[in-house]
């Protein structure tokens, strides 16, 4: 009797100390899953290299001008000679321009055109107003005083001095450089009636 009790009893310890350790290893289970991190350390930097040029146009696409000639002869039996007094102009949209990155240099915008069935000059180009919405004004250059003819082939410098390191004319439609075209004589047969004008920004 005394033997099996104590065999009973030694169950009964052997049951308490299985369900300790399991408890145990439940509870250090639970520990490692919830609260084990890893860390590591990553060198990170933000490092800028290269340069910037570009141009383009607002409201532009909008402009028409005519001019509305006579015929005149010298004599009968001379051939008739189309012409006219006077010239047509219009203000036309604003050129906007960044420049970056080209720390000494200077840029120019020329004007030209490479339509072959035009006659050269008879369409000219002048800047109306310089406005700054972004860089400073004077960083935006020196515009060419007066009208500058518009010649197949032959650009022709508009503005001058343009600082190469960092300049930016704003994009709002009222900032910019602000240009008139002027219709002096007739343009000859100019494709579709129209003239493709081209700007071009580029390195002094």
């Amino acid at each position: 009797m005394i033997h099996r009790q104590h065999c009973i009893m030694y169950r009964d310890c052997k049951m308490f100390v299985l369900l300790a350790i399991l408890l145990y290893l439940l509870l250090l289970g639970s520990s490692l899953f919830a609260e084990t991190t890893a860390s590591d350390v990553v060198g990170v930097s933000y490092t800028t290299e290269g340069t910037v040029l570009a141009l383009g146009m607002v409201s532009n696409n909008r402009v028409s001008l005519t001019i509305y000639a006579g015929f005149s002869l010298t004599e009968p039996g001379a051939s008739v000679v189309p012409g006219g007094t006077g010239a047509a102009q219009s203000a036309g949209g604003r050129l906007h321009y960044t420049v970056y990155g080209m720390d000494d240099d200077t840029y120019k915008i020329t004007v030209g055109t490479q339509e072959t069935d035009y006659n050269d000059g008879t369409l000219s180009v002048q800047i109306l107003s310089l406005a700054a919405g972004g860089s400073n004004l004077a960083t935006l250059g020196t515009a060419v005083s007066g009208y500058v003819p518009i010649n197949t082939g032959d650009s022709q410098i508009l503005i001058s001095g343009i600082a190469g390191l960092n300049t930016w004319s704003g994009t709002d439609s009222g900032k910019g450089a602000w240009v008139r075209y002027k219709l002096s004589a007739n343009p000859g047969g100019v494709s579709g009636r129209t003239l493709l004008v081209e700007y071009t920004i580029l390195a002094e």
